[in-house]
């Protein structure tokens, strides 16, 4: 039962951050549970809404596994949670799916996102509420990407972009092909300095890739050559406030575990009343296969 609990914890990293946040370490700091928001809304998709409280490590008796025990005591399956597109208003409706993590969503089949709207979003739970405004920018598109096998073990892509617009932001997920909750690659999350670039896409470590090192020694940069396997990848253009939750959850993600670096303090956030992020996202889609190289090309 332990082992399942932990593999539930490891199954989405941008939970674990959101709901342990981890503050000052002298007794007398003991954070007070928060309203956590974790949401985004793709063009032409319907949102989809994950909440929580925060779950704080106050002292060295909090340990992953009380904290596997802990956590369907903190998430919200009977919230009220209200989009807006300034024009109309939904409330989002609550279900349980195991393909997210935490496994309980709000969404709507009545509302999507369109380039160029913004989005108000409203959450509420007992005494908890929540506010945050997105808006959906131009939808990124890749000219080509290129999947190299570079050895019996790994794999490394890169997509090439000709259109980006300097000074915008942009972020790169990638998920197995069947699944369906993306993960942010690392260091995958950029301000474009000029229209034209090359893009790293690396492996989040939950993609099980292990170097030639052996046991032990993870890769962060290339995908396992798994046969007969397909990867989806998402590239997305977000706005200003969204970069600034996405870049400061990636460098935490990061640099977990990294001597000499701060991590205790919490990631930045554009919900108010609350902590987590509200994304709206022009977005395009891509599949490629991880086990021999190729070049995708894409017509613009």
């Amino acid at each position: 039962m332990a082992n399942s609990k932990l593999h539930i914890i490891c199954k989405r990293t941008v939970f674990l951050l959101c709901l342990c946040l981890l503050y000052a370490c002298r007794p007398a700091d003991v954070a007070q549970p928060t309203l956590v928001v974790e949401g985004w809304i793709d063009a032409d998709q319907h949102p989809v809404v994950l909440l929580h409280t925060t779950y704080p490590l106050n002292n060295d008796k909090d340990t992953f596994r009380t904290l596997a025990e802990a956590i369907p005591e903190h998430i919200i399956t009977f919230g009220r949670v209200v989009l807006y597109d300034g024009s109309d208003s939904v409330i989002l409706t609550g279900r349980v799916d195991t393909n997210y993590m935490p496994p309980y969503i709000y969404t709507t089949v009545f509302m999507k996102g369109e380039v160029g709207k913004e989005y108000r979003l409203h959450a509420s739970y007992k005494n908890y509420s929540a506010t945050a405004t997105t808006f959906i920018p131009s939808v990124p598109v890749f000219d080509s990407i290129f999947v190299r096998v570079k050895d019996s073990l790994n794999t490394e892509i890169c997509g090439y972009c000709s259109h980006l617009i300097p000074g915008e932001h942009y972020l790169v997920m990638v998920k197995k092909a069947a699944d369906s909750q993306y993960s942010l690659c690392p260091m995958g999350v950029f301000e474009a300095q000029k229209e034209q670039m090359r893009i790293d896409i690396r492996n989040p470590l939950n993609f099980g890739s292990k170097n030639r090192l052996g046991a032990g020694y993870w890769s962060s940069l290339y995908f396992p050559k798994w046969k007969n396997t397909k990867i989806g990848i998402k590239f997305a253009h977000i706005g200003a406030d969204e970069y600034r939750c996405w870049d400061s959850f990636g460098a935490q993600s990061l640099t977990q575990g990294v001597f000499f670096v701060e991590t205790h303090k919490n990631i930045a956030t554009n919900i108010v009343g609350g902590l987590g992020c509200w994304c709206g996202m022009g977005v395009a889609e891509y599949e490629v296969s991880i086990d021999h190289t190729e070049i995708y090309r894409y017509t613009k």
